[in-house]
């Protein structure tokens, strides 16, 4: 754990990104290049069917 608070770059092949707010900021960018508006209707979709059952 402290190896990875402290950034240790032998752990970059297990974390894309550290949580540092430029780390946060980076994976934001990728996020939205990579999700498409119908992969968030699938995802969405399947939240709610299998919430379903807790309502």
């Amino acid at each position: 754990m402290s190896d990875y608070l402290e950034q240790d770059i032998s752990l970059r092949s297990f974390y894309g990104k550290f949580p540092t707010i430029e780390g946060i900021k980076e994976q934001l960018e990728e996020k939205q290049k990579s999700v498409t508006q119908k992969g968030r209707s699938v995802l969405v979709s399947q939240l709610q069917e299998q919430y379903q059952v807790l309502l």
